[in-house]
Order: C-alpha cells, then sequence, then structure tokens
C-alpha cells in the first residue's frame, strides 16, 4: 500500500500523457488485489496490458475487477465496472449491450472522476456511430467534447477514441474526401512523440486510397504508418491492412502469408480475430478457392457475422454475397444484400450500401434482367456521382458500373492528347490492358502471358504515365467503351 501511495501522483502524471508502458513496468508486479485497494492502479494496470495487447491479461484482471466491483456501494467503482463490461460487450461486438453498459456507467460515475465519464462518453458515442443511432451521436459527441475542454487528459488516447473513429465514421458515410482530409489534419496534429495515433490516421488514409483504386498513394500510406509501429497490436492491425493492399493489387499468396502470422493480439480478441477470418475469406475468395472461402466465412467464425467497426474492414454479409453469386446462389445474394442495403442505410454507412447494390448489378446482369440492372448501377450513380468507390463497385475484378454502356465515353469523346497516347502504347501494353478491360487482375493476368506480377504492375504503370490517368480503371474507362454482352 505505502508504494502505491508513493508513486500515484508519477503515475498520474504518466497517465496524463498516455505513457501506459512506463506505468505498466511499475504496476505490474503487484498482486491484483493490491490494485484494488486503490481504484487508479487497477484501470492503468488494464490499460498498460491493452496497450500492449496482452489481452489474456487484459481479460482475466477485467472479469476480477467487475467481480470485485460491480455491486459495490461506492459510485465511482460501480461506474468504472460497467465501462469494463462496457468494453468487453464492443470487443465482442455486442453493440447494444455496450452502448446500454457505457451509457449506464456514465450515469452511475461521480462528477468528481470526471475522466472515467469522459472514457464513458467517448465509447457511448463510438458504439452510437456504429449503431447509426444519429440522435445518440450527437448528444454523446457534444458530451465528449464538453469534458474534453475541462480536461488534460491524454493526447494520444483522444486522438484515437475520438479523432480516428469520428473519421472512419464519416469514411462508412460516404464522404471520403472529407475522411481524408481529417486524418490528414489529425497526422499535421498530433505529436510525433505519440506515433500510435499517427498509425491510426495514416491507416485509414491508406484504406481510402485503396478503395479509390490508388494503389502507388496506399503503398506509400502504408509505409508512413509502419514507422509509426510501436508494439504487437499496431504491427498485427498493419499486417491485416498490408494484406488488404496485396488482395486489391491482386496478390492473395502475399495476403495469406501475412495472415498467417497473426500474433495473440489477434486470436484473443474477437472483433480482430473476426476482422482476421474475413480476410482469409477474402484471400481464398480472390485465389478461386470458393468452397473454403464459404467454410471459413459459415463455420470458422463461429457465427461471429457482426457488423465491421472501422472503415477498411471487410463485410461479413458483402463477401457472404459475393460468395453466393460465385457459387451461382444468385436468389440468396439479392435477399442478403437487400438487407445489407436496409441495415446500411439505417445506420448511415453508404459505402456498405454502394458494394451491396454492385452485387445486385452482377445478380440482375447474370439474370439477364437489365432494367433491374441499371436500377442498382443508377443506385450507386446517385450515392457515389464522383465515381470514388472503385473497390466497393469491383467485387467480381471489374468495376460493375462497366456494364451500363450510357456511363462510358464513346471512343470518339477520348480526348485528342489520350488518342495519341493510345498509338504509344506498346503491344504488350495493349494486351495488358485488354485483359484489364476483361476484368483479370494482376495474378490472372500475369498467369495468361507468362510474366511476373512486378512485371505487369510495371506495365500498367507505364500505361496510366502515358494515358494521363492514375489508376488501371481509369485507364479501361477511358479506352474500352463496353462491349455488349
Amino acid at each position: 500500500g505505502y508504494y502505491l501511495d508513493a508513486i500515484h501522483s508519477h503515475c498520474m502524471a504518466l497517465a496524463m500523457q498516455d505513457r501506459w508502458c512506463a506505468i505498466h513496468k511499475l504496476v505490474r508486479d503487484i498482486p491484483e488485489s493490491d490494485l484494488l485497494e486503490h481504484d487508479d492502479f487497477a484501470m492503468w494496470a488494464l490499460w498498460g496490458d491493452a496497450y500492449d495487447g496482452n489481452w489474456t491479461n487484459v481479460s482475466r484482471l477485467r472479469r476480477f475487477v467487475i467481480n470485485a466491483w460491480r455491486n459495490s456501494d461506492d459510485a465511482m467503482r460501480h461506474g468504472r465496472s460497467l465501462i469494463l463490461q462496457a468494453d468487453i460487450a464492443w470487443e465482442n461486438s455486442a453493440d447494444n449491450d455496450a452502448y446500454t453498459y457505457a451509457a449506464a456507467s456514465f450515469q452511475a460515475l461521480p462528477e468528481d472522476d470526471p475522466q472515467a465519464c469522459l472514457c464513458a462518453a467517448v465509447l457511448a458515442e463510438t458504439v452510437a456511430r456504429q449503431l447509426g443511432n444519429s440522435s445518440a451521436i450527437e448528444h454523446w459527441s457534444t458530451v465528449s467534447n464538453n469534458y474534453r475542454k475541462m480536461l488534460s487528459i491524454g493526447p494520444e488516447w483522444w486522438h484515437i477514441a475520438c479523432g480516428f473513429n469520428r473519421a472512419s465514421h464519416v469514411a462508412r458515410s460516404g464522404n471520403l474526401a472529407l475522411a481524408y482530409s481529417q486524418s490528414a489534419l489529425g497526422v499535421e496534429h498530433v505529436d510525433p512523440d505519440f506515433p500510435r495515433a499517427n498509425f491510426w490516421f495514416l491507416l485509414l488514409m491508406a484504406y481510402i486510397n485503396l478503395e479509390r483504386g490508388l494503389y502507388d498513394s496506399a503503398w506509400e500510406t502504408l509505409a508512413k504508418a509502419q514507422e509509426c509501429i510501436n508494439g504487437v497490436l499496431p504491427q498485427d492491425i498493419f499486417n491485416m491492412a498490408m494484406a488488404q493492399y496485396y488482395l486489391a493489387t491482386g496478390e492473395p499468396e502475399s495476403a495469406r502469408s501475412l495472415l498467417g502470422v497473426a500474433g495473440n493480439t489477434i486470436h484473443n480478441r474477437p472483433d480482430l480475430n473476426s476482422h482476421r477470418l474475413r480476410l482469409l475469406a477474402q484471400t481464398e475468395m480472390a485465389d478461386g478457392n470458393l468452397d473454403l472461402s464459404y467454410d471459413i466465412l459459415t463455420r470458422w467464425t463461429h457465427g461471429e457475422d457482426t457488423w465491421p467497426k472501422y472503415f477498411g474492414e471487410p463485410h461479413h454479409y458483402i463477401l457472404k454475397a459475393t460468395l453466393q453469386v460465385l457459387r451461382g446462389d444468385i436468389a440468396s445474394a439479392l435477399t442478403l444484400t437487400e438487407n445489407v442495403i436496409a441495415e446500411s442505410t439505417k445506420r448511415g454507412h453508404l459505402s456498405y450500401v454502394v458494394a451491396a447494390s454492385a452485387i445486385r448489378a452482377e445478380c440482375y446482369q447474370r439474370q439477364g434482367n437489365l432494367p433491374q440492372r441499371d436500377a442498382a448501377l443508377e443506385h450507386i450513380a446517385d450515392l457515389d456521382p464522383n465515381g470514388t468507390f472503385v473497390r466497393s463497385c469491383s467485387p467480381f475484378g471489374r468495376d460493375v458500373r462497366l456494364l451500363k454502356s450510357a456511363h462510358l465515353p464513346a471512343s470518339a469523346s477520348i480526348p485528342v492528347n489520350q488518342r495519341v497516347a493510345l498509338t504509344r502504347l506498346s503491344t504488350r501494353e495493349k494486351e495488358i490492358l485488354s485483359a484489364a478491360a476483361r476484368g483479370l487482375n494482376t495474378r490472372q493476368i500475369a498467369e495468361e502471358f507468362f510474366l511476373s506480377q512486378s512485371t505487369v504492375k510495371n506495365h500498367m504503370s507505364s500505361i496510366n504515365k502515358k494515358l494521363g490517368v492514375r489508376s488501371r480503371r481509369e485507364a479501361v474507362l477511358i479506352t474500352y467503351p463496353l462491349r455488349k454482352r
């Protein structure tokens, strides 16, 4: 007890600076029963373990604290036990329970514990965004901002818990440009001493670049994010982001190798493990292993068919619907995507509406139902008039917007300088561009022409440069009008 009293003020100063690893070194050898004698130390020990990604320790200590404090007459202890129950529900993707616990925690906590009140309010705001509860979002964001003005809370925690989560929500709501600028602003204002906040902002920027089809920019941003890795947890999350990059560029084997080295931070936290399993399913689907991919989604995940938490995370139902189409079960895919669109619209997650509408367009194309196909494509155009959702519109290896001739420029409308550039393409470059227009990815093009994937990428970079475009999709759109199907 004397030792804890002696270091309390020092640990409080460290907590204000988000120095969780430093606190953890001071308290990690103290028996858990002693930690409970002082309210702050139990929470600090938890946050230190969480920062290090020691989810086994976090789970054990949480249960220990909850059991000790859940029925306490002390408002602070009871309120903090509710925060921990909200954390558990959030990590298990029990979103409604997480919201209930977070809101109850805020109500239970005394006013003289403003930091815990802020934690409860921020978590309630985050879960409200997940649920698409607009009135709750407005309420809790106001509460969070008011508490933020009162406290010198650690800058890293605030940037991640509020800045990143808010920007991610903006991206899921369909405004990629605003989310990107918010993230870039976050990187600009985060102290270099707090690399983990920069890591999350850069990761979101990379996911937005991938969605736009700007693969070179995504690679550069991921390289910057890698420089900010300061522990096992961000390393595992970075590996999943790199797997997404390789899937986007047609390299499933590279994605698979990264997903196979996930550490304990992934396996011992349900929401992160579900994210990893979805990526594995997406990898096997990209490699043509449809039965294995479907098995992963329907059996390995043990029913973890929950809603994604962050922009860039694969959506279980969208992956499943894509697989259903590839396996020929069009009716099931149409039913599932109808549900996704309804739920996504309710939550305000327009990026998922675009992705589900793209699958529906493909379904109707395969059925020969052209009016319904065009209606789905028009819905996408209304939601995404600038054509920024490149990946969401390409669940089958090519942009489904190519299905509608009215959305493509005629050959005569290609600008003069681009028509001249077309004549400068080599024979091999024209072959590769034609293959890309047929919907082949990098790996498939490499196999067709007996080339390495890096050679194909080099050819595509040369093509883009000669045509004056930024991506493979733009090169195809200006070069190949829709072929009659």
